[in-house]
């Protein structure tokens, strides 16, 4: 009775965070470039998911930065496991490697990945996620920060946004693995399933062999938000998470309307 009791009061106290995120990744979702994405011609596709591939390329260096930003060895450890997996094994390509060729697979060309950089906002967006990993509160919300920001940013969000890409990446030539139709994707759909969110931070799942990133970060989190202070931290993290995500998005949202709105014929 009173391990139940336990069970209910913390799922109580946790709620607040669930309620939070559910209403950010909604809000994320109905971003009109994420909303009208099944819509947009090939080259507006094209020109979106190169600029995206530079947000790729900073996942590992923030892993590697929150790494020296945590203190136990249980979390170092499993952001390093998150972390090799871009590497991992080492006889296969990389992710990295794996999202060009998924690029390519929708008419991207070897030109195009190797002369455009990012943009004025993609940079200062990338910027700015390293910026909300910097130390300014006391070292326990630091850590907290640091992980629900980690979560959010480079799982949850990534999970989201690929779901919605999907069906016109599809369109595009990728495919599921084991599908007889399209090019297996090597990237997006793998990555697809696993940051994605499988439980919420009320839920309690510790099987962490089964356990998405999202999940496996989530549990670290619980271990660590035992008050309001660590709930109202976790909580401004991932504000700050998705305000930046967003607004990665918000420079293409001009082009992205104006051809959802005329319905070009897609390639």
């Amino acid at each position: 009775m009173a391990e139940a009791m336990r069970t209910d009061s913390r799922r109580t106290e946790l709620e607040p965070i669930d309620t939070s995120e559910a209403l950010l990744v909604s809000a994320f979702r109905a971003h009109p470039v994420l909303a009208s994405f099944d819509r947009l011609a090939r080259s507006q596709v094209l020109t979106i998911a190169l600029q995206r591939r530079f947000v790729s390329h900073a996942f590992t260096p923030l892993y590697d930065v929150a790494i020296d930003c945590v203190s136990d060895p249980p979390t170092k450890r499993c952001l390093r496991e998150i972390l090799r997996e871009e590497y991992m094994p080492y006889e296969r390509p990389t992710h990295r490697e794996d999202l060009v060729q998924d690029l390519m697979t929708m008419g991207a060309t070897w030109e195009q990945i190797v002369t455009i950089g990012p943009t004025a906002q993609t940079s200062m967006m990338i910027a700015d996620m390293f910026a909300a990993l910097r130390k300014q509160e006391e070292r326990a919300l630091f850590e907290i920060k640091v992980l629900s920001f980690l979560r959010f940013a480079g799982e949850v969000l990534v999970a989201e946004e690929y779901q919605l890409m999907w069906p016109r990446f599809c369109t595009l030539g990728l495919a599921a693995p084991g599908s007889t139709v399209g090019t297996p994707s090597a990237f997006y759909h793998p990555h697809m399933q696993h940051d994605a969110v499988t439980f919420r931070f009320s839920e309690h799942n510790r099987m962490l062999s089964r356990q998405s990133h999202s999940d496996q970060l989530t549990e670290l989190l619980r271990c660590r938000i035992e008050n309001k202070a660590g709930i109202a931290c976790c909580l401004e993290s991932v504000r700050r998470a998705a305000q930046l995500k967003a607004g990665f998005y918000d420079q293409f949202v001009e082009s992205a309307v104006a051809g959802s709105e005329a319905q070009p014929t897609r390639g």
